[in-house]
């Protein structure tokens, strides 16, 4: 079944918001249809996280003007940091660039969401990976993670969320969860490995074992938003880019960061 763009976007925006609400103490409202999402301390005040701005203003069907509008007059939490995410279906953001700066903002940083159509079969080691269903193994994977990318204990029984790990030598060498909260389709939230494993095949055997659940479960498509460094690594495996997104962050912000 093709999705319209429309359906592909708006999905990825929930299944997000759900994933950060699922792991940590983040928050979302809506606010006249655009959703306004709130990371929370816990993840925002975290030495583990580099986040530029602690909430985001999701830009899709409505005009930059009605964004600004928003931006404008809503009560921001946390440090009052916020960024504008907004879609576009091709690369270049210039026509946005264009309509947000007369409203006081500025272009920030490219991303992309992409999707992979299953099944998709990986080529993968044969690392053990196993699915997070008890609080205890939040505690193992901790161990090895608790210094660099730590797994949300929140994630053990989350409601529409799973989550899987790989082990190497008695070690977490990595974790990663899928959202599921809509029929047929999954939001791949995060996939991390330990430094110490990296180069061996553990995030290849991550995703394998993501595409095999969700095809035991009828999910047919998942999403994702790589990093750049990652994006390589995605569209090798299957991921094909599906819409673009440009954060644009209030002059001030931008004018901070330069000082």
């Amino acid at each position: 079944m093709e999705h319209s763009l429309d359906f592909l976007i708006n999905h990825y925006i929930l299944t997000f918001v759900h994933s950060m609400e699922a792991a940590y103490n983040s928050s979302h409202e809506k606010i006249n249809d655009v959703i306004v999402f709130y990371y929370g301390d816990e993840f925002a005040n975290s030495p583990y996280e580099m986040i530029p701005y602690q909430s985001i203003i999701f830009a899709w069907d409505k005009t930059p003007e009605e964004i600004a509008e928003i931006a404008r007059s809503y009560p921001f939490k946390g440090d009052g940091s916020y960024g504008i995410e907004a879609f576009h279906k091709n690369m270049d953001p210039q026509k946005f660039k264009l309509r947000y700066q007369p409203l006081g903002f500025e272009y920030f940083l490219p991303s992309i969401l992409q999707m992979a159509n299953l099944p998709a079969k990986l080529d993968a080691p044969g690392i053990p990976v196993i699915q997070v269903s008890q609080p205890d193994q939040a505690n193992f994977i901790n161990q090895t993670f608790a210094e660099c990318k730590p797994f949300p204990e929140k994630l053990a029984n989350a409601e529409d969320c799973t989550a899987f790990y790989a082990e190497i030598d008695g070690q977490a060498a990595g974790w990663g969860y899928l959202v599921h909260q809509t029929p047929h389709m999954a939001y791949l939230a995060g996939m991390f490995t330990s430094p110490k494993f990296r180069h061996m095949g553990v995030a290849t055997s991550l995703l394998a074992h993501m595409h095999q659940f969700a095809e035991q479960n009828n999910i047919r498509n998942i999403q994702l938003v790589p990093s750049f460094m990652a994006w390589n690594f995605y569209t090798k495996r299957g991921y094909q880019t599906i819409a673009h997104f440009s954060a644009f962050l209030p002059v001030e912000k931008m004018n901070a960061r330069s000082h």
